[in-house]
């Protein structure tokens, strides 16, 4: 029976640890690997900012779910899931599609000085209303590279 148990922890060890973690949410149906495979048809843009300064702008457009019952704002999204250091923020009930339709905003290096972001989502409107509402934002405090 040990030896089941040690060669469980091995299996759990050596797999990677975000499949690990990744899994129970996957099984409810919330999981972030959707939402990067839909990268390839993602809404871009560079902004000439650090990926931190463009994550927390983002990030500030955001409720959680205490704050967002609370407020009744239609012009800030729910924070779903995010992860900072990976530069992701999954977000959900955009205004006029349907509540659950999750849009993932991905953060990444690009050139030096700027951040290109990513708009990604399986629903079409939800993510142009995402990306208008992203890059608008991002346009007021920061300038756009290469446009």
């Amino acid at each position: 029976m040990i030896k089941l148990y040690i060669l469980l922890f091995i299996t759990i060890f050596i797999s990677s640890c975000s499949y690990v973690t990744d899994f129970p949410r996957t099984l409810w149906g919330s999981s972030v690997r959707v939402l990067q495979r839909q990268r390839d048809g993602a809404l871009a843009k560079e902004f000439l900012c650090a990926q931190n300064e463009c994550f927390d702008a983002v990030f500030a457009m955001t409720d959680s779910y205490r704050e967002h019952a609370a407020s009744k704002t239609q012009d800030r999204l729910l924070r779903h899931m995010f992860d900072p250091d990976k530069g992701y923020i999954v977000v959900m009930r955009v205004p006029d599609a349907v509540d659950t339709t999750e849009v993932g905003i991905f953060f990444d290096r690009w050139h030096e000085g700027s951040t290109r972001v990513e708009i990604s989502s399986l629903s079409t409107h939800a993510k142009q209303k995402v990306s208008e509402m992203v890059f608008g934002q991002l346009g007021s405090r920061f300038e756009t590279v290469g446009q």
